[in-house]
């Protein structure tokens, strides 16, 4: 009988919904509480077989690391395996090139220290460039400032905005929508440092938002991914923030009633479309 590994670090809501909605559908699963060092995961390739499904909810891992892991597991399916065939996928910049080439319209222009416009208009907003859940994003207001900041950071025009928007999209189709509110005085929006969420509800904000996160999540391969948009209230324009491969989703479950879950289950296990 096909199993479902899921790789985690942490017995939390996410892996209990996950494991809920796989048995519900007639699935055996096992969560697999894997290490934080890929090369470590020898029990994972000897264990799973070519009919199993693995996904990675794992969010200790670097994710230039993640494809060793789908590299060397023989499974039916490894969730989001395209996507994450690019080292640097987790790399907010590389994000951004990708949007650039597919959908300029939704990019935010992404400078590194070395490349940075002496004429660049301020502020920015200069953040790592990796996955950081908010943590450590500054606003730039004056340039000299900029030399003190780590290698690793990026710069972006400061978009003037009153929250953003978390999109799930599962299979190339968006399923629900939270907005984000930061609190006052903070640049960043994120909810791990301490801003607020609620549904989206607005028909016309949802079409809008739901078009910019399924583009860009079909553009670099995502079968599950957290999408981040943001809308410059002076120009009414929406942009790409960043994607997020292991995206958790209790909060937007949550708040919309959306069995993210069943929906993530179900495209792990789907059968291939026949071409």
């Amino acid at each position: 009988m096909s199993k479902i590994y899921i790789v985690c670090n942490r017995h939390d809501e996410n892996l209990l919904s996950l494991v809920q909605e796989a048995l519900f559908l007639g699935h055996s699963v096992m969560p697999y509480y894997g290490s934080k060092i890929p090369d470590d995961l020898n029990k994972l390739y000897e264990i799973v077989t070519p009919n199993d499904y693995v996904m990675i909810l794992h969010i200790g891992f670097g994710s230039q690391d993640l494809y060793k892991v789908i590299q060397k597991t023989n499974c039916k399916k490894f969730l989001n395996a395209n996507a994450l065939k690019y080292d640097l996928i987790g790399s907010k910049l590389f994000q951004q090139q990708q949007i650039k080439n597919a959908y300029p319209e939704f990019c935010i222009e992404t400078y590194t220290k070395q490349n940075l416009p002496k004429d660049i208009s301020l502020p920015l907003i200069a953040k790592p460039v990796d996955g950081s859940c908010g943590m450590g994003v500054k606003l730039v207001t004056n340039l000299d400032s900029v030399s003190s900041l780590p290698e690793n950071t990026i710069y972006q025009r400061f978009i003037v905005n009153d929250g953003d928007w978390r999109v799930v999209v599962v299979g190339g189709k968006a399923i629900s929508a939270i907005k984000r509110l930061g609190k006052e005085g903070q640049v960043t929006n994120n909810i791990a440092t301490g801003s607020i969420a609620i549904a989206e509800r607005n028909q016309s904000v949802l079409e809008s938002i739901y078009d910019v996160a399924e583009k860009t999540a079909s553009c670099m391969g995502f079968d599950y991914v957290g999408i981040d948009i943001i809308k410059d209230v002076q120009t009414n324009n929406y942009y790409f923030l960043e994607s997020n491969e292991r995206p958790t989703f209790e909060t937007s479950q949550i708040l919309t009633g959306v069995n993210i879950a069943k929906y993530i289950i179900l495209e792990l296990t789907k059968e291939k479309e026949q071409t």
